[in-house]
């Protein structure tokens, strides 16, 4: 059974999202919705263009491909307004454990997925998967684990201007201090989760970078003293004296030498002594697209409700390609 997918968004990882859907067996873009339809250029013939989600929704089920970067209750109600449609829908915003992320535990997006008959999940790249579900997987390998610690450096010059000020990259370093719109204490529960383990403290914290010099980007020049980048920092204490430490590193002050490599290591009494090496050239917006499309798709296999991106699975369902 052919996938149809709506493409919510149409900025830079909307366009990633479009095409890996034209990339991916079992897939078909049926539509994108944007503000501005004279710039969603590049589409084959057939997929529809739309300014609201209710013009392609009415006729077809399909999965919303949530590419806005919204957050908080705003990223709530988006969700809610996909499900009162009864569309599925993956966002690569925020929420990545609802259950610990909102005040009601998720109770309303719940219902909302429930009355809708859709499923609700979140997604992603930056900062989920890689400090997520990647170690939760790794984990398996070492039952005798004590420590983990996953850094991710992230080369944010290709993030558009809006995101990195949403951020607080180029502001203040006291407000780069003083918000976390990405929650990696998120992520550190869904590791918890994976490893059936409770969290007894946790700790997280953020510390601007600064530059002595003016950092000239493409789309703007950042002021010598103003915030290039933070190092957000967070640890949890599991029961059993182990510890999760996940470490998120965007700047656009980017050496020529700099090490941009991802790290996992673990350490313990286990027969596994493992280090992870990798490095994305620049932000991975194609791969933050393709692993939406991932869980989205598998999460139609699912009951209605609001999922974790680890309750999914890694398999795509067979009948994706039927």
């Amino acid at each position: 059974m052919t996938t149809e997918v709506i493409v919510w968004g149409y900025g830079k990882l909307g366009r990633a999202a479009a095409e890996v859907c034209l990339d991916s067996p079992g897939c078909r873009l049926a539509a994108v919705v944007t503000g501005r339809p004279d710039e969603a250029d590049g589409l084959p013939p057939g997929v529809h263009v739309a300014r609201t989600l209710a013009e392609v929704a009415a006729s077809r089920p399909a999965l919303v491909m949530h590419c806005g970067h919204a957050l908080g209750d705003e990223l709530s109600d988006v969700l809610e307004a996909c499900a009162g449609l009864g569309l599925d829908v993956v966002s690569s915003s925020g929420l990545f454990d609802p259950a610990t992320q909102l005040a009601d535990r998720g109770a309303r997006l719940q219902a909302a997925a429930e009355a809708g008959e859709a499923r609700i999940v979140t997604s992603g790249v930056h900062p989920g998967f890689v400090l997520d579900v990647l170690p939760s997987t790794v984990l398996d390998m070492a039952p005798g684990w004590r420590d983990v610690i996953v850094v991710k450096p992230s080369d944010a010059r290709s993030w558009p201007l809006a995101n990195r000020h949403m951020q607080g990259i180029g502001e203040s370093g006291e407000l780069v201090e003083s918000i976390v719109p990405y929650p990696l204490a998120a992520s550190a529960h869904l590791v918890a989760a994976a490893v059936g383990c409770v969290i007894e403290s946790l700790e997280e914290t953020r510390i601007a970078d600064y530059s002595d010099r003016d950092v000239v980007l493409a789309d703007e020049v950042i002021p010598a003293g103003m915030a290039t980048g933070f190092e957000q920092r967070c640890t949890a204490r599991l029961e059993g004296d182990r510890t999760v430490t996940l470490v998120w590193h965007p700047t656009v002050d980017i050496a020529a030498d700099a090490d941009l490599s991802l790290r996992l290591d673990i350490h313990g009494d286990s027969w596994l002594r493992l280090r992870l090496d990798g490095a994305f050239r620049e932000d991975p917006y194609l791969a933050t697209a393709q692993r939406m499309l991932h869980v989205g798709v598998a999460s139609r296999r699912l009951p209605a409700g609001l999922h974790r991106a680890v309750d999914v699975g890694l398999s795509w369902p067979s009948e994706a390609r039927d």
